[in-house]
C-alpha cells in the first residue's frame, strides 16, 4: 500500500487508492454559453459566473465504504435562496455516474447514513411551515419520507449506533401566551438575555419503521445544548452545553453524560474554555474538543475524557493546529488540521486509547482537502478537494491502513 493514497484523479488505473473524481461543476463556457457574442471561448470570470457555479460539500461515506452521499448547492437568484440537494455515487471501480436523490425547491442537507447503510437521513425544510425536519430516503431512490415532526426546527441529529433511536437538538414549542405576547409587543432584542425559544435541548425518540416516536427531553431546562454524541452501547449520550444561549457563556461550556434518555445529566469535564463532545468510540472512549484554556487563542485539541475520574488526556498535543476528529480504530486516530495555507489528514498511532506517537501525514499538499468522512473500519475516506485551477469536488481514497 502506498504511503500516500492521495493520487492523481487522472490516473484511472489506480483503483481505490486514487482520488476519484465523482462530481464536477460544469465549465464556465458550458454554464454561460461562451462569450455571449456567438463565440465560445475563454473570457474573464464575472461575479455572475462565480454565483452560477454549483458548490459541493457535506460528504457522507456509507459504513461499508460502498457509497458516497454529498450535497450540491445551486443559487436561485430570482427567489434569492440556495437550493441544496443530495446526490449519491458508488465508489466501486474508480467512480461512476452520480445519481440525484432529492428534488424540489428548498434545502436538503446534512446527510447521515443509518448504521446498517440501508437508508440516508437528512435535514430538509420542505415541510409546510419551512421548519427543518429529519427525512429519510433509500440509496436505491424512491420518495423521501418524514422521520421527525417536531414543532420547531431540528438543529442537528444523530442515529443511535444500533439504529433504534434518533437524538436531536431542538427548541421547545412556544406557548400560546408567548405567541400572544410576541404578537402584541414584537420581539425586542434585550442585552445579555434570551428568549425561551432560543434555548436548545437534547431530545431522544424511538425509531419505528423509519419514523420517530414520542421524544423524551434528555437535557435540563437550565442548559443550552450545542452538540452531542451517542455512546457505542446506544444507551448513554454525552452532550456539550452552557448555562445560557448568550454570547458571554461561549467559553463556559462543559460536557455532560446521561446514562439513558431522560436520565439525570452528570457533568464529566471541568476544563477551562468552551468544549464539545465530538466522538465516543470503543477505541478512544469519550472524546471532546477544547483548547483547555479560558483565555488566549490556543488551538483546539482532542481530549480523551475518563468517565471513572481523572484528568482529560490530550490525543493531539503533537499537532500545532486546530484538530478535527475524523475516525478512530484500535490502533489509530485520524484527524484533519490546517497546514500552512492548506489542510491535511493525519494519522496518530494509538495504544489503549492514548496517543502513542507523533502525527503522520496521510494526504499530500497538491490540493486543499476538507470535510473528511470515513467508513466504519476507517479503511476508506471521502472528502472534498479543491485548488487554484480545480473546482471543489468529491474524492475517495484508501487510508493505507
Amino acid at each position: 500500500m502506498s504511503q500516500n493514497p492521495f493520487r492523481s484523479a487522472t490516473n484511472a488505473t489506480a483503483a481505490y487508492t486514487l482520488g476519484v473524481l465523482l462530481f464536477s461543476s460544469p465549465s464556465l463556457a458550458a454554464q454561460t454559453g461562451g462569450t455571449g457574442t456567438g463565440e465560445v471561448g475563454p473570457r474573464p470570470m464575472s461575479v455572475e459566473d462565480v454565483i452560477a457555479m454549483r458548490q459541493v460539500g457535506n460528504v457522507a461515506l456509507s459504513p461499508s465504504g460502498r457509497w458516497v452521499a454529498y450535497v450540491v448547492t445551486e443559487r436561485d437568484l430570482e427567489r434569492n435562496v440556495n437550493d441544496s440537494d443530495i446526490w449519491l455515487v458508488s465508489t466501486d471501480g474508480g467512480g461512476g455516474s452520480a445519481t440525484r436523490l432529492t428534488y424540489g425547491k428548498g434545502s436538503d442537507d446534512a446527510p447521515q447514513w443509518s448504521p446498517d447503510g440501508e437508508w440516508l437521513a437528512f435535514i430538509s425544510d420542505r415541510t409546510e411551515k419551512g421548519r427543518g425536519q429529519v427525512f429519510g430516503i433509500r440509496p436505491t431512490g424512491g420518495e423521501a419520507w418524514q422521520v421527525t415532526d417536531w414543532p420547531t426546527a431540528v438543529g442537528g441529529f444523530r442515529l443511535s449506533p444500533d439504529g433504534r433511536h434518533i437524538a436531536m437538538i431542538a427548541s421547545k414549542e412556544k406557548t400560546d401566551s408567548d405567541e400572544e405576547l410576541e404578537e402584541l409587543r414584537g420581539r425586542p432584542i434585550v442585552w445579555d438575555s434570551s428568549y425561551a425559544d432560543q434555548w436548545t435541548h437534547l431530545w431522544v425518540a424511538p425509531l419505528e419503521e423509519g419514523k420517530a416516536g414520542e421524544a423524551t427531553q434528555s437535557s435540563p431546562d437550565t442548559l443550552h445544548v450545542q452538540s452531542f454524541v451517542w455512546a457505542p452501547d446506544s444507551k448513554r449520550l454525552a452532550f456539550g452545553a452552557r448555562s445560557s444561549p448568550v454570547l458571554r457563556t461561549f467559553l463556559l461550556g462543559a460536557t455532560f453524560v446521561v446514562d439513558e434518555p431522560g436520565g439525570r445529566a452528570s457533568q464529566v469535564t471541568f476544563m477551562p474554555g468552551g468544549e464539545n463532545p465530538v466522538a465516543w468510540t470503543e477505541a478512544t472512549g469519550l472524546v471532546v474538543s477544547s483548547s483547555g484554556a479560558e483565555l488566549g487563542t490556543l488551538n483546539s485539541q482532542l481530549w480523551h475524557v475518563p468517565l471513572d475520574g481523572g484528568d482529560p488526556v490530550s490525543l493531539t498535543s503533537g499537532l500545532d493546529e486546530h484538530a478535527g476528529f475524523v475516525a478512530a480504530t484500535e490502533d489509530a486516530l485520524y484527524v484533519e488540521a490546517s497546514f500552512q495555507t492548506g489542510r491535511r489528514l493525519y494519522r496518530i498511532p494509538l495504544r489503549h486509547g492514548r496517543a502513542a506517537g507523533e502525527p503522520v501525514t496521510v494526504s499530500d499538499d497538491r490540493l486543499f482537502y476538507r470535510g473528511f468522512s470515513a467508513s466504519r473500519d476507517a479503511r476508506m475516506i471521502a472528502f472534498v478537494a479543491e485548488g487554484p485551477a480545480t473546482p471543489p469536488d468529491v474524492y475517495v481514497s484508501e487510508t493505507g491502513r
